[in-house]
């Protein structure tokens, strides 16, 4: 056996955690951007006691950077469909004409920057 070849295993184990520091990095940039301030945590009952009605899978960043760190997402695409919704769900809830709504365009834009 060549002690040189690349081990299978080792390199995905190793791109895994590739990505999930670059993606955590990433979301807690996300997490400090002056307007994603509505989406650090969940809704509470008290702000809101419809929301758990109206919106079906509420998510907020803490959720989806546990959701990376605990490896439930797994790509790129996982991450940023979990932030496209919880915008979405901002919007819905919210209206669009909402500054809740506008915080969660600009936060959008950040992220895909």
């Amino acid at each position: 056996m060549d002690p040189l070849a690349t081990n299978p295993q080792s390199t995905e184990a190793s791109e895994r955690a590739h990505f999930r520091r670059a993606i955590t990095q990433l979301l807690d940039s996300l997490f400090r951007f002056e307007r994603a301030w509505p989406f650090t945590a969940a809704v509470l009952k008290r702000d809101a006691p419809t929301y758990d009605k109206a919106i079906q899978r509420p998510l907020c960043l803490v959720d989806i950077i546990r959701g990376v760190k605990s490896g439930e997402l797994l790509t790129s695409t996982q991450v940023t469909r979990d932030v496209a919704l919880m915008f979405a769900n901002a919007v819905q809830f919210n209206g669009v004409n909402d500054d809740i709504a506008q915080c969660a365009r600009d936060s959008w834009i950040e992220f895909e920057r």
